[in-house]
């Protein structure tokens, strides 16, 4: 019973240590973003560059997918380097190896102070006779997983610009193309899709109006959506390009991250919506309906505004609308807007 006590005393005492660490990592992050997103670019197209040489001398095929992989033992070893595979369709089958590896040291090293931290306590008394070095290899990888969401979402910021690189556009790829962060064939979280296959209007409203799961990277561009009832839909990092909505609802969605450029949307409502960081650049909208929405961080730059009244949101924070055209549209007269 005592022991069981002190044991959870101890990891009680780990998670304080944990966020002493993560802190400084976050704001290091924060300081850092563009240098970081820099490195990864660099990185990525070194990488794409191998798979060229390889595609070239039909060594490899069109790529399905793409996986970052953190191995656990290379945790434990301080090695701190995401692995890189590329996969045709076949994905683990694919027998043409293309290894890379992506150097995240500067932000894993902050880790190196928990360890050190973790070590010293487990010698204080009464943990000493109670704590091994194993229990706090144990807590070192459940710890990584922190870093580990926090380099996901890195990656998925950075591959906004390295897939703009010309190196990334020779590489052969599918009409599905996948990249996923992760474990290393394991469990892996998706961070960019591309999806050029042929979208039927009927097919991408019948997906959208199911609101009993949540969508995430839906790739629905250049199609025209007619009264589509996508109330409450959730939908994160999805793309609707170019693509007409007309006469639909959006009433209660939860929409983060997707982008909408060139977009049309005539006579739609998003009342009691909540939009998070979408991307409306160069899109028109007409009579749509903020009612009772909150809206932040949405970017209408170079966006043509017919007939709205964004005073009816609840919330218009850090909205863009540099070069947009309004036409008898209200704005809030006190709001985050540049």
């Amino acid at each position: 019973m005592k022991k069981t006590h002190t044991r959870n005393k101890f990891y009680k005492k780990a998670a304080i240590l944990g966020m002493k660490q993560v802190a400084p990592l976050e704001t290091y992050l924060d300081e850092h973003e563009g240098e970081l997103v820099g490195k990864f670019v660099r990185c990525f197209e070194t990488y794409c560059q191998k798979i060229i040489n390889m595609q070239e001398k039909g060594k490899k095929d069109a790529l399905s997918y793409l996986h970052f992989s953190l191995l656990r033992t290379n945790i434990l070893a301080k090695h701190y380097v995401f692995r890189i595979d590329a996969y045709n369709k076949d994905w683990y089958l694919d027998e043409q190896a293309c290894v890379g590896e992506y150097d995240v040291s500067d932000l894993f090293s902050f880790m190196n102070g928990y360890e050190k931290d973790l070590e010293k306590e487990r010698h204080i008394s009464p943990y000493a006779p109670h704590i091994s070095a194993a229990d706090v290899k144990s807590l070192l990888l459940e710890e990584s997983s922190k870093y580990t969401d926090i380099i996901i979402e890195l990656i998925r910021l950075a591959l906004k610009e390295a897939v703009k690189t010309m190196a990334y556009q020779a590489v052969l790829r599918e009409d599905l193309f996948v990249i996923q962060v992760g474990e290393f064939r394991d469990v892996n979280y998706t961070v960019y899709v591309e999806d050029r296959r042929p979208k039927q209007p009927k097919d991408v409203i019948k997906l959208l109006e199911r609101t009993d799961e949540e969508h995430q990277y839906e790739m629905f561009e250049q199609v025209e959506l007619q009264g589509g009832h996508f109330n409450e839909l959730r939908m994160a990092y999805s793309s609707g390009k170019g693509s007409q909505f007309i006469k639909s609802q959006f009433q209660r969605a939860l929409m983060i991250a997707c982008d909408f450029q060139g977009a049309t949307f005539h006579q739609v409502s998003f009342k009691n919506a909540q939009l998070l960081e979408l991307d409306f650049t160069g899109a028109r909208m007409e009579e749509v309906d903020f009612e009772g929405a909150e809206l932040h961080y949405l970017n209408f730059e170079n966006a043509t505004l017919v007939n709205i009244d964004f005073s009816k949101a609840v919330t218009f924070e850090g909205i863009n609308l540099t070069n947009a055209t309004l036409i008898n549209t209200t704005i809030p007269s006190e709001s985050e807007v540049s």
